[in-house]
């Protein structure tokens, strides 16, 4: 079969195709009745599901406000909200209603806000651009015992464009560029626009950042919505880059509660919370940062770890290739790899693909102080396990393991002035890896 061209023709006649049959039937209504009404009937079934009566309760990008109202006047919540703007309804609410704050939980203090019993988000966290902080933040603001109820649009899904009010069949904002959103808005005589920003975790990458934080799943499903045979067929040179389940996952539902029934700081959210003292924000909470450059000349960025061998790095894209050749001299381990300055670590994600693999014993990740004193390390011994073959993503947070790779020890982040990714390798033997990107958590 040809493949298509994915133009404004096709996106016509798509939408015109799936005109009787739309992704999303019946589009939520925005006018003030239909958001009240809105708000009642999930404050009804928060009550339901989760009885919250009389609890202290958080919704995390609340819009208008119309759920955590209908939490505090029809059951007594003490209800709160935090959203990143100001809507005009929050000055509607009045005595009894919900207290509303604007304040981006991702980047600034939250620590005002105390700690709640139960913790809710609808259709936000896929928006977020910071959401692994903004999760942590969450996973600090839920008391000992409190349940997070986060419910969430994925991006691989069939209707994460937003566009569904106009644009009717699945996947659009996989299937075309942003170019072609805005000639069909054009088309149809309104204000051209692509489809809505969103970020582009998956279901998977969300489970790995609650496993990460160390919080507990007690309930998972999904919103799935079966996949369109003829429609995967005919633009299978797109769509079959996805796996089959991500495409059909509209929705996430995750709660989430802390795994020992505690709160995993006991920094300054707890002691809000208690009535201590304003603090400033729970040590090890990872800080806004950015993409690792790579200044040359880039031998400057070879290992510490570099004994007995040979590490040439070179430029791949915006990252570095590594490519190691262990010596003859058998009595002691052979080492090479990649270093890089951090400012504020506390953590950072490494996006890499390593060969050789046949050559690798051992991987490690270290961190070292100023003075180039080590101060943390993570270690993957490939001898039990094998190296991997294949693009991988993993993410460090001190205390923790990142995936196969176990935590060994470490001291405060905040000492941690350059990150060392370094392999151990047969005498004699040819490994390496390409480090597409490095990014310091935020």
């Amino acid at each position: 079969m040809a493949q298509p061209e994915y133009d404004l023709d096709l996106f016509l006649a798509l939408n015109e195709e799936y005109r009787s049959k739309p992704i999303v039937p019946q589009p939520r209504g925005l006018d003030a009745t239909s958001v009240a009404e809105r708000g009642q009937a999930r404050a009804a079934d928060l009550q339901r599901t989760h009885a919250i009566t009389g609890k202290r309760v958080l919704e995390i990008g609340c819009g208008r406000g119309e759920v955590a109202n209908a939490c505090a006047r029809g059951y007594g919540c003490d209800a709160h909200g935090v959203d990143i703007v100001r809507y005009k309804e929050w000055e509607e609410w009045g005595e009894g209603g919900p207290s509303l704050h604007v304040l981006d939980i991702s980047q600034e203090d939250y620590t005002a806000l105390g700690q709640f019993d139960f913790i809710y988000s609808y259709s936000v966290w896929e928006h977020m651009r910071h959401p692994f902080s903004a999760l942590r933040a969450a996973g600090e603001l839920l008391a000992p015992g409190g349940v997070f109820l986060l419910y969430t649009n994925l991006y691989r899904g069939p209707s994460a464009s937003h566009r569904y009010r106009e644009v009717f069949f699945p996947w659009p904002h996989l299937l075309f560029p942003d170019s072609v959103f805005k000639q069909f808005y054009r088309h149809i005589g309104l204000a051209p626009r692509g489809a809505d920003w969103v970020n582009r975790l998956t279901a998977a990458e969300y489970l790995l950042y609650v496993e990460l934080l160390g919080l507990k799943v007690d309930n998972l499903r999904y919103t799935v919505k079966p996949i369109d045979e003829d429609l995967y067929r005919r633009c299978e040179d797109v769509l079959g880059r996805y796996p089959r389940f991500d495409l059909e996952r509209d929705f996430m539902h995750l709660l989430l509660s802390h795994a020992d029934g505690e709160t995993r700081s006991a920094g300054a959210a707890g002691r809000a919370a208690r009535g201590g003292r304003s603090a400033a924000k729970a040590p090890g909470a990872p800080t806004r940062g950015m993409a690792v450059k790579f200044a040359d000349p880039l031998e400057g960025h070879v290992s510490r770890w570099h004994a007995r061998a040979t590490t040439v790095l070179t430029r791949e894209g915006s990252g570095v290739r590594c490519s190691i050749v262990g010596g003859t001299d058998t009595s002691a381990g052979q080492y090479g790899g990649v270093r890089f300055p951090v400012d504020r670590f506390q953590g950072v994600r490494l996006d890499v693909t390593f060969q050789g693999a046949e050559a690798i014993r051992a991987m490690y990740v270290d961190g070292y102080d100023a003075s180039g004193r080590r101060v943390m390390r993570w270690e993957w011994q490939v001898g039990h396990t094998g190296a991997p073959g294949r693009r991988e993503t993993h993410t460090f947070v001190p205390g923790r393991a990142a995936g196969l790779f176990r935590w060994i020890a470490g001291e405060d982040p905040a000492a941690v002035k350059e990150v060392d990714l370094f392999l151990l390798i047969a005498p004699g033997g040819r490994a390496g890896f390409v480090l597409h990107t490095a990014h310091v958590l935020h």
